[in-house]
């Protein structure tokens, strides 16, 4: 909410975002990327999505070969590829 004390410091689109993102009840806030599409954010948000994307990618891709290199060192057989 926007008041005489906070009024120079921000407008009132980053004030909606920080009243939405600032709540207790996990159930009611933003998620990062409906963060991310917030009318303050929104110049932004299509680096910021491809950023996040790029790391998820590359989270899944350690994992994978995490798993790969358990299987292998552990002479476990692998029943995603069957071998």
């Amino acid at each position: 909410m926007r008041t005489m004390d906070n009024e120079e410091y921000a407008t009132d689109m980053a004030l909606d975002l920080l009243d939405r993102l600032l709540v207790y009840d996990h159930e009611h806030r933003l998620t990062a990327r409906q963060a991310l599409h917030h009318p303050y954010l929104r110049g932004y948000s299509r680096l910021a999505m491809s950023s996040i994307d790029a790391f998820n990618e590359k989270v899944h891709s350690m994992k994978d070969r995490g798993r790969a290199s358990y299987v292998s060192r552990n002479n476990i057989k692998d029943k995603s590829t069957g071998s």
